[in-house]
């Protein structure tokens, strides 16, 4: 049910021209169901005028636009004409959840809500429509093109209008232009001027040249205009230009300048700008002293001086300054390393207060229309924003550059090894990549929501819960936002992992002091799962051990029994014998690690492995594929490029993560 009401007060104050006093009121939506029968509305009368206040429920009114109607009756029995005010209910559905998926476009007339042309197109948050606009039966003259928008929830939006101009069927183009003239200064007279021939076209584009014979020296104004094939004249064009003296203008170049602010001290007693050697032209780059000037308005004035000792006229500029100028400050919202078809919000300082005005600026040269405190840029370049209030004062600079990488996030999730039976908990932890600066986490367990918005979830679990996570990246140029992880299938293994033990040639091994639970029993099997009848002294092979708490609490562990070396006894912890290595066996060292690590580890399997990196922020940084043989293996990783800080280092064989550790570089 729709939780939106409608809350009215309207006053209406009307003549008495019955001598009568208003004591009754109704409202209605949309439709009149006829004088008497609307929703009764209780009055407060003051004579000849009242006051309602009601609450007016919408719940039975559909999702769009509505018009609100409400009329008043006098104590003799009549009723008055209603005033109407319209309203606009909304869908339950989030706003933010909807996109536009239709349009509909009309031409002059509105037809009614989805009776124009329909546009189909893939639901979207914006829609950038190319149309064919069919104008077969419109009269020539101007016409107006009328678009509107759906959304997701079958709700239009008001439409947008442009207006276009059908030529009449008369064909334009049988004139073409065939002459031209040019003068000088004064016109005199249409067809009287410089004549100028060529064939016949839609448009010329003449060069000319314009003997200056005669002319004075100073400014002076070309004129040409043009004549079609009828005989008719346009109007002319203008372009001024300078007749120079006819004294060599190189015998004398610019040597020096000077500049002043406000007042003319007088030629060649401003302050003095140096040009070495002299030239034709100069371009300054001027550092101006303005100590002791007041706050406020002033003109800078600069003049140059020729070899021939003659000085020009000044140039002027105007400038404000201010005892204490604006802060002028502005940061990004993220990185300005955007994606492609990516932006970046930039925002400028804010602290200088009411009457504070904001100009962006790309590549130096102002933004139409962009004045606010804050612009999303979206175009590689340099930003700026000159603030100004009471005086002007431009900002810091900030280079938005394109990121052409395109990141796919994943996530693995791990479990911490479960130590009893039953009333333990769990703990999961997920391990991001490319999850950006602060990833979200959801996790499920039996793809039911569950947990909190972080990387760790923990459970005291039921045997066989499915456990997984469904990480959303923030990160920049990622591919897609969520990843969802591995799952993991709760067990009770209270027997640990599965173990590789060696023997020395022509030994056996017992089984019976391999693993140890209070209250299990325990049985044993062979590889085709056959009873041991002797689990104390058992040669080369593979075997299980069953250990049985109760009927709802068992564990298996595989125990693979091979030949080894001394050496292979000595490089790992002993279990509870004191001369056999337990299984899996890692080591990572040294850690804190400099330039490089050796990754040490004993394997009952062949086969490639990953070595990976994530730092701190759950990018990937490192990855090595090894080779992995059956026994001791080790693997050296040279990282000398990675920066300082804590990395997250996982060992992987096809889909299982086997080893996580963390790690610490410092150099």
């Amino acid at each position: 049910m729709k939780k939106i009401f409608f809350i009215a007060c309207i006053l209406f104050s009307m003549l008495d021209t019955f001598s009568q006093n208003i004591n009754g009121a109704e409202y209605f939506y949309d439709t009149d169901p006829g004088i008497g029968n609307g929703t009764s509305v209780s009055v407060v009368a003051a004579g000849d005028s009242a006051t309602a206040n009601f609450i007016a429920s919408t719940a039975s009114l559909p999702v769009g636009f509505h018009t609100l109607c409400l009329r008043y009756r006098y104590s003799n029995g009549v009723w008055g004409l209603f005033e109407k005010v319209p309203f606009f209910i909304l869908p339950t559905v989030p706003l933010n959840a909807l996109q536009i998926n239709r349009a509909e476009y009309f031409v002059d007339t509105d037809p009614g809500i989805g009776n124009g042309t329909v546009v189909n197109f893939t639901a979207a948050d914006s829609a950038n429509l190319s149309l064919v606009i069919p104008t077969n039966g419109f009269t020539p003259g101007f016409h107006t093109l009328f678009i509107r928008y759906r959304n997701t929830a079958g709700v239009w939006g008001l439409f947008e209008s442009s207006s276009f101009y059908i030529l009449p069927t008369v064909p334009l183009n049988p004139l073409q232009i065939n002459r031209a003239e040019y003068f000088v200064d004064t016109d005199p007279g249409i067809g009287n001027g410089t004549a100028v021939n060529f064939t016949a076209a839609d448009s010329a584009n003449l060069s000319l040249v314009i003997p200056s014979n005669g002319l004075t020296t100073g400014f002076h104004t070309l004129f040409i205009r043009y004549r079609n094939t009828a005989g008719v004249w346009g109007l002319y064009e203008s372009s001024p230009f300078f007749i120079i003296p006819t004294v060599n203008p190189i015998v004398h170049q610019l040597d020096k300048a000077e500049y002043f602010i406000d007042t003319d001290p007088g030629f060649g007693n401003a302050t003095p700008i140096n040009i070495s050697p002299s030239a034709d032209s100069a371009s300054l780059v001027l550092n101006v002293n303005t100590t002791g000037l007041s706050a406020g308005s002033h003109t800078l004035n600069i003049r140059y001086r020729n070899t021939n000792g003659l000085w020009g006229i000044f140039i002027t500029d105007t400038f404000n300054l201010c005892a204490t100028p604006p802060v002028a400050s502005i940061t990004s919202v993220g990185s300005p390393a955007i994606c492609t078809g990516g932006a970046v919000l930039l925002k400028a300082d804010t602290t200088n207060g009411v009457g504070t005005t904001y100009q962006w600026r790309f590549n130096n040269v102002n933004i139409n229309g962009a004045t606010n405190s804050s612009y999303l840029a979206n175009a590689l370049g340099n930003y700026n924003c000159m603030v100004q209030k009471n005086c002007a004062n431009l900002s810091n600079t900030i280079s938005v550059t394109i990121n052409n990488n395109v990141f796919t996030p994943s996530v693995s999730i791990t479990s911490n090894p479960i130590t009893s039976c039953s009333g333990s908990p769990y703990v999961f932890t997920a391990v991001p990549q490319n999850g950006g600066v602060t990833p979200t986490y959801q996790w499920k367990r039996n793809n039911v929501n569950v947990g909190t918005n972080s990387s760790t979830y923990s459970v005291t679990p039921v045997y066989g819960d499915v456990i997984r996570c469904v990480m959303t990246s923030n990160a920049q140029c990622a591919s897609t936002p969520t990843a969802n992880s591995n799952t993991i299938t709760t067990k009770f293994q209270f027997l640990g992992n599965d173990q590789i033990k060696y023997i020395l040639p022509n030994t056996t091994r017992n089984l019976t002091n391999i693993v140890s639970f209070p209250g299990a029993s325990y049985s044993y099997r062979k590889s085709n799962w056959g009873n041991i009848f002797i689990p104390t002294s058992v040669p080369v092979g593979v075997y299980y051990i069953i250990g049985t708490v109760n009927a709802s609490c068992k564990d298996t562990v595989k125990i693979t029994v091979k030949l080894g070396s001394v050496a292979n006894k000595a490089e790992f912890d002993t279990d509870d014998k004191g001369d056999e290595p337990s299984q899996p066996q890692f080591k990572v060292f040294p850690n804190p690690i400099n330039d490089a690590f050796v990754l040490q580890y004993i394997s009952d399997e062949i086969g490639t492995a990953n070595i990976r990196l994530f730092d701190a922020a759950g990018r990937l940084v490192y990855q090595k594929e090894v080779e992995v043989q059956e026994g001791l293996n080790h693997q050296e990783c040279e990282v000398k490029n990675l920066a300082d800080g804590i990395y997250i280092m996982q060992f992987v064989m096809g889909a299982e993560i086997k080893h996580t550790e963390k790690l610490l570089m410092r150099k």
